[in-house]
């Protein structure tokens, strides 16, 4: 398809830019945001290049999960953005799981334990939200060992250590 050689017009800013992609919703465009705005010229071209690249992970999952795997990889290994490193170990998770690969997916969970729980002790609020927020992203195979491990290593999180379980 001639979709790859597709050019797509740099806008102002790499914030107008990244939502320029996200309405586009094609390879090409986001793509286009670390071609126009490079990681390394700023801070900011950085984290949006990376938010970029999670979107890229989701348009290749279904039919190029390998590529998906090298873009979810990226952002697990980053230390910019946390939210970003936590969604590329979730990607990376339910990918392994879907390979057959049980122990990397529970390597990959275990990581997400310490970057949620670190996320969490900066935070304050519905908990029990936020935990099931991070879940919902998860296979459904791969739930209860998140849950268990945060729970583990936040108390508050346990249904008798919080003060209410309703939604």
């Amino acid at each position: 398809s001639g979709t790859d050689q597709q050019i797509i017009e740099e806008k102002a800013t790499v914030e107008k830019q990244f939502d320029y992609a996200k309405e586009l919703w094609t390879l090409p465009a986001f793509l286009s945001v670390p071609q126009h705005f490079p990681p390394e010229e700023s801070r900011e071209n950085e984290l949006y290049g990376y938010r970029a690249k999670l979107q890229l992970a989701y348009l290749f999952e279904p039919d190029e999960p390998d590529e998906a795997m090298g873009c979810y990889s990226e952002l697990a290994d980053q230390n910019l953005d946390s939210v970003l490193k936590a969604f590329g170990l979730i990607g990376q998770a339910n990918l392994y799981l879907r390979q057959g690969q049980r122990s990397k997916a529970a390597q990959c969970v275990d990581t997400l334990t310490d970057v949620l729980a670190t996320q969490e002790q900066m935070r304050s609020g519905n908990r029990t939200g936020w935990l099931e927020r991070w879940t919902q992203r998860l296979d459904p195979a791969l739930r209860e060992d998140l849950t268990n491990a945060l729970r583990t290593r936040l108390p508050s999180l346990s249904p008798r250590g919080g003060r209410g379980t309703g939604s």
